[in-house]
């Protein structure tokens, strides 16, 4: 199954360090340096749900939060006009602890029955 950036994908992983058998991850990157990258959305407090969201979409109008929003128009400029896993990464998952605590890298061949579940989040 052919998955990328932005995808919400769940799999069975069994891993040496893996506490979580069957994750539900946001991909940053499909294969960096032979690993997937991504945030576990199980690991992201649910406030900051909708600050990931936004990292597809270009109507933050709408956005509940309105302290997230404030956030999002901070860094606005940051943005260049496609994201990349690298610039999601250096600005946002670097920078805010609990979404830190929440990026993990896989390794394919430990990871089965790869589900996609969105196209994007």
């Amino acid at each position: 199954m052919s998955f990328g950036f932005g995808n919400v994908i769940t799999f069975s992983y069994i891993g040496e360090r893996s506490h979580d058998s069957k994750p539900k991850v946001l991909v940053l990157h499909p294969n960096w340096k032979r690993n997937v990258h991504g945030l576990n959305l199980k690991y992201v407090p649910t406030n900051y749900v909708e600050l990931i969201k936004f990292l597809s979409q270009k109507d933050f109008n709408n956005m509940k939060d309105k302290n997230l929003q404030k956030q999002y128009y901070r860094w606005k400029n940051l943005m260049p006009p496609k994201l990349s896993s690298i610039i999601i990464y250096n600005t946002f998952v670097s920078r805010i602890l609990p979404i830190r605590k929440a990026y993990r890298k896989y390794v394919p061949a430990k990871m089965s029955g790869v589900r996609i579940l969105k196209t994007k989040l």
